[in-house]
């Protein structure tokens, strides 16, 4: 039954009030006139509450946590993707175009960078980076961005010694995972009429600075899902915030063994930075009764890095192989052994970009975590 809030307030409030001979009645007569009316509306705004409560408990929160760089956006936007219409009006095609492109000249800088940190001599390239550098402000200028000739001129800088050299040691910098995909692709990117891909659109990188929400259907519930900053100043609004969360999706960066935590107050790498993380989220009063889900990410590229950097190195009581099945399973077990020993929680292997091992992934794990609990949500 609809009902006025403000309308109701305006009758108790008036003191004023008389009775039908026009006599001005006392504040306790009006008390007492009025209360049978005030449980009626009492009674009403307790059935709202009640209905939306109950609309609530149809949909099923998930809180997407994770260090940075982790890869929670991306598991977003595979979300999007699988479960809704995608990326495909035009102005998000313009804005990924846009980012890509962005990415891209980042990407460019990141490597000069690392060259100088690296102490690779940059001397023989310094006239096409002034090249590149004043032709991308030329078209920034002219309201555009990458074109063709740019990408003739990144590729030549991509495919030098030295920007080869500072990649093979890319776990040492600061450089976008997507760098060697973008830097393959820059024929097609550049070209003026281009439009972004799916791929291109998950391999995109926006640091996420605030909450970002998405709801959409799975089987027969209805999921929301919220993805939160990845920044040490984001995370302090993570837990407050979230007490009626039903799943807890962290996502941790196994590449992150080799990479030193940009935030750490000590010799720390991000995935010991993302383990303590974990240990706090699974430890934690307010998400006790959530599901948690944990999503190892970054296969793939951890599977490149272990060739390069021994998981020993980096965590001294691993003593197997330095191959993939040992090394990851070595890390699923260190996550699992800092939470609580009757902590439920699902350990899955991801590669966020990849849609189908996402979609598989995500199918299993959620209908585990429906099944459990459907008796106590009705979800099913």
């Amino acid at each position: 039954m609809p009902f006025c809030l403000a309308g109701l307030a305006n009758r108790l409030y008036d003191r004023r009030s008389s009775d039908h001979h026009g006599r001005v009645l006392d504040p306790a007569e009006l008390d007492w006139r009025l209360e049978p009316i005030a449980r009626q509306r009492n009674a009403e705004i307790q059935t709202y509450i009640d209905q939306c409560k109950k609309e609530d408990s149809k949909v099923m929160k998930l809180l997407l946590l994770g260090g940075p760089a982790s890869g929670k956006s991306t598991v977003c936007k595979q979300m999007q993707i699988i479960h809704k219409d995608g990326f495909q009006r035009p102005e998000q095609l313009d804005y990924y175009r846009i980012l890509i492109h962005s990415n891209i000249m980042e990407i460019f800088r990141q490597l000069i960078d690392g060259c100088s940190q690296v102490e690779i001599n940059l001397a023989s390239l310094q006239k096409l980076i002034r090249r590149i550098n004043r032709k991308f402000r030329l078209a920034v200028q002219e309201g555009g961005t990458l074109n063709p000739k740019l990408g003739q001129l990144l590729t030549a800088a991509w495919k030098s010694p030295q920007f080869q050299a500072v990649y093979h040691r890319h776990y040492e910098i600061d450089l976008l995972d997507s760098a060697k995909y973008w830097y393959g692709q820059l024929d097609r990117v550049c070209r003026l009429d281009f439009v972004p891909t799916p791929q291109d659109i998950l391999r995109s990188r926006a640091p996420t600075t605030g909450i970002f929400v998405t709801t959409f259907q799975f089987k027969n519930a209805r999921l929301k899902l919220v993805d939160v900053g990845g920044q040490k100043s984001q995370r302090r609004k993570w837990l407050h915030c979230f007490d009626d969360v039903k799943v807890v999706l962290f996502i941790v960066d196994l590449a992150g063994y080799a990479k030193k935590a940009d935030e750490a107050e000590e010799q720390t790498n991000n995935l010991q930075a993302a383990l303590k993380i974990f240990q706090d989220i699974s430890t934690s009063r307010i998400l006790k009764n959530a599901f948690l889900l944990l999503f190892l990410n970054k296969l793939d590229i951890f599977e490149e890095l272990l060739e390069q950097v021994d998981l020993s190195e980096c965590f001294p009581d691993y003593d197997g192989e330095n191959y993939l099945d040992p090394a990851k399973h070595y890390i699923r077990e260190l996550f699992l052994s800092v939470a609580p020993p009757k902590r439920g929680i699902f350990p899955y292997f991801t590669t966020a970009t990849n849609t189908d091992n996402v979609e598989m992934v995500f199918q299993a794990c959620m209908e585990s975590v429906l099944k459990q609990s459907t008796k106590a949500t009705g979800l099913a």
